[in-house]
């Protein structure tokens, strides 16, 4: 038995849009990762880090204020596409 109590055969197996949303997230993030990279070795690493730190800082709350108020699943996949681009533009 698996420890939530259901067993493993009979547990829903469904793309749920949470589960859509969080997975085109992660894979945004696999893609955008190279030009961070990049980034990061033309202006080194450390004025990335206290960017990061600052900006996150800032703009966690509104973000996931927005996230949370979002109307349906794009809405909710271009807030979190937003966090991963915050620095893309500094």
């Amino acid at each position: 038995m698996a420890l939530s109590g259901i067993p493993p055969k009979k547990r829903p197996c469904r793309l749920t849009p949470t589960l859509a949303v969080s997975a085109g997230s992660r894979l945004s993030a696999i893609c955008v990762q190279p030009l961070y990279g990049a980034r990061s070795n033309r202006i080194s690493r450390r004025p990335l880090l206290v960017a990061f730190a600052l900006l996150g800082t800032i703009f966690t709350v509104p973000l996931l204020t927005a996230i949370r108020n979002a109307s349906g699943p794009w809405e909710a996949f271009a807030g979190l596409c937003a966090t991963l681009l915050q620095l893309k533009n500094r």
